[in-house]
């Protein structure tokens, strides 16, 4: 049996949901779009459908607390994430389990066409910001322009100042706002490299770092 996109995205959904020493994942569907080619609605869906089937919990944090997605008397509000910069988090459960292993079984049934290598895919050890296309203009800029906004050879501006510029950059509509509890600070699916969009993690250190 061959895999169409709505089962090869849930398979993507229950594999990195299943990794181990993670309570739960945190997602936006915004990030699978690109890489499924189905409209966010429809991935919304598949979500909503493998939560309503006990493959998966679905959850979403409303301001005070994390409500599951059952509790929510507003879908949109849910998806939308206003509370928590578009996230919803998701854990995996036995049932979703045993539907990975069908899936993947499913897969292997089916004749692959040839992929490139690890090699071939795999990033450098060490990527600079000058190496994205996404920060290309950084390539014009001098250690005199940026001097005034280093103290001691740190960047003394705010996280949450450098946070907006990246999602400026990269055309994120969505603000995540920081919070105790978060896996990263901003994630995108935006970022291109080599021609090549690519889903990103950052991490953000603020200004209370103050000695080297």
């Amino acid at each position: 049996m061959s895999l169409d996109k709505f089962d090869c995205f849930l398979r993507h959904l229950l594999t990195i949901a299943s990794q181990p020493g993670r309570e739960y994942i945190s997602i936006r569907t915004c990030q699978f779009t690109t890489m499924f080619e189905l409209p966010e609605f429809d991935i919304e869906q598949v979500i909503e459908d493998a939560a309503k089937k006990g493959l998966i919990t679905l959850a979403a944090f409303d301001g005070q607390g994390v409500r599951p997605f059952a509790q929510w008397t507003n879908t949109r509000e849910f998806w939308s994430g206003r509370f928590d910069g578009g996230y919803q988090r998701v854990r995996i459960l036995v049932p979703g389990r045993r539907e990975l292993a069908r899936l993947e079984a499913a897969d292997k049934a089916v004749p692959q066409p040839a992929t490139p290598s690890a090699a071939q895919c795999a990033l450098p050890e060490r990527l600079h910001v000058d190496d994205i296309d996404s920060f290309a203009k950084v390539r014009d800029v001098t250690l005199a322009d940026v001097d005034a906004y280093t103290h001691r050879g740190y960047l003394d501006i705010a996280e949450e100042r450098v946070q907006l510029a990246i999602e400026a950059i990269l055309s994120e509509s969505l603000h995540k706002k920081d919070w105790g509890g978060e896996e990263n600070d901003l994630y995108s699916s935006n970022v291109v490299y080599r021609s090549q969009r690519r889903s990103t993690a950052f991490l953000l250190r603020a200004t209370a770092l103050k000695r080297r």
